[in-house]
């Protein structure tokens, strides 16, 4: 599995891995990102 690859604030490389043929994590794929930030907004629960 691969390890997302966006930069951190911190300077740090995302920790998550990355979805399926992508070199993003879900929160940080631009696809998802109506999705990601709903999930943000509920604190991750459904």
């Amino acid at each position: 599995m691969n390890q997302c690859s966006p930069i951190r604030a911190t300077g740090d490389r995302c920790r998550a891995t990355a979805l399926p043929n992508r070199p993003q994590c879900f929160a940080h794929d631009p696809e998802n990102r109506e999705r990601a930030t709903e999930a943000r907004r509920k604190g991750g629960g459904a």
